[in-house]
């Protein structure tokens, strides 16, 4: 099992579950960093999920392919506090920078803090439940170096925020692999 199919699993599994004499409804995600690696496989499995009855999905770049359950929202994310969104049930966030921009000091704080903070200040203020996102096994906000310690300042934050948070370690995602782009 491939380890970003655990958490949508887990998802699942607690969405299930309806109040006696209602039927359990179709849940909307909210995606940022679909046209990663990472979030293009997320997107595939969100896609697939019959618990979803709708993805919606924040990026940068313009929409590869139209799909009936998916809503493109392309953005600035800079500006994501201006996006108007239906009500959203769980919020997946696989935002990042690639190795060789590590060196880049405003870009690495901006994907890796910024960004994924304000997606969550998004999903929050549009009902988001649920919470994932990818982090470092050794994020820590104390930590010298700068991406741990951005991942862990941004762990600390999204704790604030009351949702029901989910992490996911990089290694994890690297040992196992995953290729290609969303198509």
């Amino acid at each position: 099992m491939h380890p970003l199919s655990r958490p949508l699993i887990a998802a699942q599994s607690c969405a299930t579950t309806a109040p006696a004499g209602e039927t359990p409804r179709a849940r909307a995600a909210l995606l940022a960093g679909a046209t990663g690696k990472i979030g293009g496989h997320c997107l595939r499995l969100l896609l697939a999920s019959p618990l979803y009855g709708q993805v919606q999905v924040v990026a940068r770049r313009e929409a590869p392919a139209r799909r009936p359950k998916l809503r493109w929202r392309q953005t600035d994310f800079a500006a994501l506090e201006t996006i108007a969104l239906p009500p959203i049930d769980d919020a997946f966030c696989v935002l990042g920078v690639r190795p060789r921009a590590l060196a880049v000091r405003r870009e690495l704080e901006l994907a890796e803090y910024a960004y994924p903070l304000a997606f969550a200040r998004l999903a929050a203020a549009h009902g988001a439940q649920r919470f994932l996102t990818v982090t470092s096994v050794a994020a820590s906000a104390d930590s010298p170096l700068r991406y741990l310690r951005l991942k862990g300042r941004l762990e600390q934050a999204l704790q604030t925020l009351g949702f029901q948070l989910a992490t996911i370690p990089f290694s994890t995602i690297a040992e196992e692999g995953i290729s290609g782009n969303v198509s």
